[in-house]
């Protein structure tokens, strides 16, 4: 009965260690996305700043530049945010990963703990059958 108990408890720790690795790789796509963005805006905020250096003299680029800016900024700074989150998340998920692998060896670690007591109980039965059958009046001994 207790075996039952074990086996279902390391189906469930496996299950646990699958969950963790299928959240560890969706935080670690979604902080590469979060990079991707990261460097899509600082692509696009270095690109405008050369423009509008390069474009000094006309009144338009600037104004654009002006308008377009701030907006920039605060995408960047967005984008910035979501890498920091995203990051948060994967050490997370790594962190579960960890300790459902933990679990899942304990409860491994206590099924091989159990079959090698079963096994010695084995053993040891064998033994004492043999023992009896060695000490009964009739058996020639060798």
């Amino acid at each position: 009965m207790a075996r039952d108990r074990l086996d279902a408890l390391l189906r469930l720790r496996r299950l646990a260690v699958h969950d963790g690795i299928r959240g560890l790789a969706a935080s670690i796509r979604a902080e590469a996305a979060a990079y991707r963005q990261q460097a899509v805006c600082t692509a696009a905020m270095a690109r405008e700043i050369a423009e509008a250096r390069s474009l000094a003299a006309c009144d338009a680029a600037l104004t654009r530049f002006a308008m377009w800016h701030p907006q920039a900024a605060r995408a960047l700074a967005d984008a910035d945010t979501q890498v920091k989150r995203a990051g948060e998340l994967t050490r997370t998920a790594q962190a579960l990963l960890g300790d459902a692998r933990g679990d899942m060896r304990a409860v491994e670690l206590a099924l091989a703990r159990r079959q090698a007591e079963t096994d010695l109980a084995t053993q040891r039965s064998a033994q004492h059958a043999l023992d009896d059958a060695a000490r009964r009046p009739g058996i020639a001994k060798a």
